[in-house]
């Protein structure tokens, strides 16, 4: 009787020594998962917090924004990533003497506008950066142009020229320096002599590269070959 209740007790206790290595084995199984899950969870944290910022390099220009950053997709007017710069917003764009800003490029592509706004259609460009970078600006010249009536009176004294945008092959016609200001009509007026009729405005200042000139209605005559800068 004693040695069968000292073998039923060792059977009992064999069971219950398995019973606790099972148990041991499946919470060390728990803890390492756990480890391997909260690892994955912390990279990809780490991955969607990640902020990237875009230095606006403004090629010689002043003032306007100088940052912007990138985060999950988006971007940001400020580092803290919590002004999304969307396509109803602007940035401030910068100036330079003698020019007209076109945008901010990333090579051959502009993604920020004239206007300081996002271009939708290249938005993956900014966006999809996974490093930080620099996007450069690319201006038009600005072109003075003194009217010389020839004894004549009346007319439009002085207007400034740039282009409309760096896809469009086309000169536009400003009241004001910095090109913000169209004139009515893209018109002149043309001025009055008594006994003449007017003919038109041709440049002789030398700059035969642009070779553009203004009809007998007041129209710029556009032959200038598109010059970014």
């Amino acid at each position: 009787m004693k040695r069968n209740k000292r073998r039923v007790l060792l059977v009992i206790l064999m069971l219950i020594l398995i019973a606790v290595i099972s148990v041991v084995c499946i919470l060390t199984k728990k803890s390492v998962l756990v480890s391997q899950v909260n690892g994955l969870t912390t990279k990809n944290l780490n991955a969607a917090n990640q902020v990237y910022k875009i230095t606006l390099s403004k090629k010689g220009g002043e003032n306007g924004a100088n940052y912007l950053y990138v985060s999950n997709k988006k971007v940001y007017r400020d580092s803290n990533c919590t002004d999304e710069l969307t396509d109803s917003l602007t940035i401030e764009i910068p100036s330079k003497k003698g020019c007209k800003f076109v945008g901010y490029f990333i090579g051959e592509d502009k993604v920020i506008s004239s206007a300081g706004k996002i271009i939708n259609a290249n938005l993956s460009k900014l966006t999809g950066i996974t490093a930080d970078t620099t996007i450069v600006a690319k201006y038009h010249p600005v072109y003075s142009v003194n009217f010389d009536f020839r004894d004549g009176a009346n007319g439009t004294k002085k207007v400034y020229m740039s282009y409309v945008s760096d896809i469009e092959n086309k000169l536009t016609m400003y009241s004001d320096e910095a090109c913000t200001k169209e004139i009515d009509g893209q018109k002149i007026v043309v001025p009055e002599k008594i006994g003449y009729k007017f003919l038109g405005y041709k440049i002789d200042n030398g700059v035969s590269a642009q070779d553009y000139s203004f009809d007998s209605e007041g129209k710029l005559v556009d032959k200038a070959t598109r010059n970014v800068i």
